[in-house]
């Protein structure tokens, strides 16, 4: 079966240190059976790459990462 592949980049400014070390700890939970993830600090902008073998992973590995993304932000802008 194929690979999906997807990246998301988002551009959080000075709070993206915060987040992409909230992100780093859970990419680096083994999941060998949903897909890899790969998170990047680029300047001011995460990059997250994400490769499975079927949308419905990929999906769920999204929506795992964006909701980590949301409360790590959320919390940070609160103050």
């Amino acid at each position: 079966m194929p690979e999906i592949e997807e990246e998301i980049e988002l551009c959080l400014g000075d709070d993206s240190l915060p987040v992409f070390k909230a992100l780093i700890a859970e990419a680096k939970q083994p999941s060998p059976n949903k897909g890899s993830i790969n998170v990047q600090l680029k300047g001011e902008c995460i990059s997250l790459k994400i490769k499975t073998s079927d949308i419905s992973k990929l999906r769920a590995i999204s929506n795992s990462f964006l909701n980590i993304i949301y409360a790590v932000y959320s919390t940070i802008t609160l103050s």
